[in-house]
């Protein structure tokens, strides 16, 4: 029978095993051949790692050196001597390595270490959603707090995705504040594209405070019904923000859609008498809503009144008569009139008087 004997070296970081809570000490021993120690730490939310170390007899610490696990490596994060601080921590595993050895001509010594994590001062968003399929959905008026800028190992938390789905249009105001060692970059609005395999940019505002704890609001009047992605960006520093959505649905009910063309299914008939409301100028996925369209039936000759009142942010253009061509595949312009109210809350009227009984659009 054969026997082989396999001997394998490990480096002392990956058996470590030697748990370290925040807010504890450790006291451990250094010799003349064994001059390191190695801790593992579970760090369970992002913030500012402070160590220390005292001489107890016999044993002075040279170095402390925080690395981050990452699968089977440790990639290094920083380095110092009797004390180490690091400001911008994000969770996760992480191993420490205390360098020392004895001193006074002694063959061991001990020694005491510290250790505490100071968690960031927000509450951290749910996390990963540092990319739109990733989006956390948040609600009109819920305020959402979040992290950005802190890191582990070579990776940086650089952007944060929200969703949020509008049942109607109106407008969108988001509003930001951070803490005073974070600095916002751009957050914009974003619409998935027609395949569902990205998403297409709409509209975004620079929202930095400039390192100030102070609010900035971003408005976006003109946004349609459906489901937006909101993109939040650090351009420097680190630390907590709050992110709050406000949908405000607007005042005029919407027009049955789709009804851009004469012919879409949800062309409206128009009855002599009652008054109907409709949208336009709003925007989704890059398309903004131009035109409506509606059916009027004439029963006999005689006048055609048409009346329009908009809103002060709306201002209409033409709006015109058509009849149906004789080959029933499209449209035959009859006339029309420029119905602005120039931004103002006035009733536009066009009176047609000279109509035959027919279909109108």
């Amino acid at each position: 029978m054969l026997a082989m004997l396999i001997l394998m070296l490990l480096p002392l970081w990956a058996s470590a095993q030697q748990y370290w809570e925040s807010g504890t000490t450790k006291t451990n021993s250094f010799t003349s051949e064994k001059q390191e120690v190695w801790y593992d730490i579970n760090a369970e939310s992002d913030g500012r790692m402070e160590f220390g170390s005292t001489p107890l007899n016999d044993a002075v610490v040279t170095g402390i050196t925080l690395y981050a696990v990452d699968g089977d490596e440790i990639i290094w994060v920083a380095g110092g001597s009797q004390a180490l601080i690091v400001e911008d921590v994000a969770a996760g595993l992480y191993r420490v390595k205390i360098n020392g050895r004895p001193i006074n001509n002694k063959w061991t010594g001990n020694f005491l270490v510290s250790y505490v994590l100071i968690p960031a001062d927000y509450v951290n968003d749910p996390e990963p959603n540092d990319t739109w399929e990733r989006a956390y959905q948040i609600e009109s008026g819920n305020p959402q707090h979040g992290h950005l800028g802190y890191k582990r190992g070579n990776y940086r938390d650089t952007e944060d995705w929200f969703k949020i789905v509008l049942p109607d249009e109106g407008t969108v105001t988001l509003t930001t504040t951070t803490s005073t060692k974070l600095k916002l970059g751009w957050v914009g609005m974003y619409t998935v594209n027609e395949e569902g395999t990205g998403v297409n940019f709409r509209n975004d505002k620079w929202m930095s405070g400039e390192g100030k704890d102070t609010t900035v609001v971003y408005e976006v009047p003109d946004v349609s019904i459906g489901t937006y992605y909101v993109r939040v960006r650090r351009d420097g520093g680190y630390g907590g923000y709050t992110l709050t959505c406000y949908f405000t649905s607007h005042a005029a009910e919407a027009d049955p859609e789709p009804n851009n063309v004469w012919n879409d299914p949800e062309v409206t008939l128009l009855k002599s008498g009652p008054a109907v409301t409709g949208q336009l100028g709003y925007v989704y996925n890059g398309d903004t809503d131009g035109e409506d369209w509606y059916k009027i039936e004439v029963p006999k000759e005689g006048s055609v009144v048409l009346s329009t009142k908009t809103e002060t942010t709306l201002s209409l253009g033409w709006v015109g008569m058509y009849t149906l061509n004789a080959e029933g595949t499209g449209m035959v312009y009859r006339n029309d009139k420029w119905m602005s109210g120039e931004g103002k809350d006035t009733t536009i009227v066009y009176t047609v008087p000279d109509c035959a009984p027919g279909t109108y659009y």
